[in-house]
């Protein structure tokens, strides 16, 4: 009974922890968009979203 509290404790901590870094993820890809102009401003956002997406996959 004891692990299995442990267990659900952990898989919501982890899970709180990818919502963390998703808002994050995002939050920073849009500064950076309007900071950053051009092809690199392009590419770091398709990263970031990728980088969410697999944060969404988890």
């Amino acid at each position: 009974m004891m692990n299995r509290d442990k267990r659900k404790s952990r898989q919501e901590n982890a899970q709180i922890e990818v919502k963390v870094a998703q808002q994050s993820l995002s939050k920073n890809s849009s500064e950076l968009k309007s900071a950053i102009k051009g092809k690199f401003s392009k590419k770091l956002t398709e990263t970031f979203e990728e980088q969410k997406q697999l944060l969404d996959n988890i």
